[in-house]
């Protein structure tokens, strides 16, 4: 049986639609849909007068990729200091590593009080390394300007030694790891005994030598040490050198001079161990180092007074037997090696290291403070 509404029921439905009629009708509803629809509008429209549209509707192309920096197949690594308030003596603040590349030294850059940031190395352009990497392997090609480590070993043949083998110079280090420092960064790269297969396939024959560098840069300076320990029964002859190519300022090698390492030999004072550059060719041996125990060791001084800076360079322990400098008149750089090879013949400059022994080399070059010292006028 159908029940009709109640004329109290009917009266509420036409209250309630005729509330609902007279929201629409008032126009409120409409109108805030007219000022949403016209912000919208305003914003695009905003949009695409800043070209934001094309932006977005439209791919980006970017352009061509270049082969990635990585020598050896490997990362460059950058080990930097925290900002420190700048003193009245310059400081190593930065260096860039090549662990692909024999844990070459690319870059070490110096904080020089009124002159900023100045590189102290040759080396080349972080930018221009793909331009001297092979596509293929990625080994570095001979256009490739750095500081370069070479550790070689020979392995005895009777009563004579076999040819050396290169273990490290331009090779790929099996691990490199790097951490911070209160004071700085340090950066360690091993070469193994037994080296795996390179990019290009190729094995090593297994050396028995397995080589650790550790470099570290913090307020005293840049620290290099090399260790390289026999994994043999048998004995290895072992030759480790680092050759720092440093830099002569804009106005050429004139503006510098060396001040040459003490030896045990009776030599000189201080002053006519200093030798000038950019004159004539210059090439000297410094053999018979004078290792004492009131110093780090023997230091040789590499003065720039065009940039107002002073390298010292510290023979840290006494397996470095010499040092050798070359410098052309016109050159652009001078090159400082720290060698285990010393003077006379080659048995007598050999450093032979017994099964399971280490041999130990390290160097600090820093910028000793000057009490005369003054910034250079710009």
């Amino acid at each position: 049986m159908e029940t009709m509404p109640s004329s109290s029921e009917n009266s509420g439905g036409t209250r309630r639609r005729g509330r609902g009629m007279s929201l629409a009708s008032s126009g409120l509803v409409t109108a805030l849909l007219l000022a949403v629809v016209l912000a919208v509008l305003g914003v695009v429209w905003k949009a695409h007068m800043r070209g934001k549209i094309h932006k977005m509707t439209t791919p980006e192309i970017l352009p061509e990729t270049t082969l990635a920096a990585r020598p050896g197949g490997q990362d460059v690594v950058r080990m930097i200091r925290s900002e420190h308030a700048e003193g009245m003596a310059p400081q190593f603040s930065s260096a860039l590593l090549l662990p692909g590349a024999g844990m070459a030294v690319l870059q070490a850059n110096l904080n020089v009080p009124g002159r900023g940031q100045i590189p102290v190395l040759v080396g080349t352009d972080e930018a221009s390394l793909p331009g001297q990497i092979d596509p293929l392997t990625f080994a570095p090609r001979p256009g490739l300007q750095d500081s370069p480590i070479s550790v070689r070993v020979q392995v005895p043949n009777g009563p004579n030694w076999g040819t050396a083998t290169e273990l490290v110079k331009n090779r790929p280090a099996q691990t490199a790891t790097s951490d911070f420092l209160p004071d700085g960064s340090t950066s360690t790269a091993t070469f193994a005994a037994a080296p795996p297969a390179g990019l290009d396939g190729h094995v090593p024959a297994p050396s028995g030598i397995e080589t650790k560098i550790v470099t570290t840069i913090t307020g005293r300076g840049l620290d290099l040490n090399i260790s390289a320990t026999n994994r043999n029964d048998t004995p290895r002859a072992v030759v480790i050198e680092w050759q720092a190519n440093f830099a002569a300022p804009q106005s050429g090698l004139s503006g510098m001079n060396v001040l040459a390492p003490e030896t045990v030999l009776p030599s000189a004072t201080a002053a006519s161990r200093a030798l000038p550059l950019g004159e004539a060719d210059l090439h000297a041996v410094f053999t018979g180092l004078k290792y004492s125990y009131l110093s780090q060791g023997p230091e040789m001084q590499l003065r720039n007074q065009a940039d107002g800076y002073t390298l010292r360079l510290t023979a840290m322990t006494p397996s470095i037997r010499s040092m050798r400098m070359d410098a052309a008149k016109d050159g652009k750089s001078v090159a400082i090696v720290f060698s285990t090879t010393g003077s006379g013949s080659a048995e007598q400059s050999r450093t032979v290291v017994a099964p399971h022994e280490t041999l130990q080399w390290r160097v600090r070059v820093d910028a000793p403070s000057d009490a005369g010292y003054r910034a250079p006028t710009q």
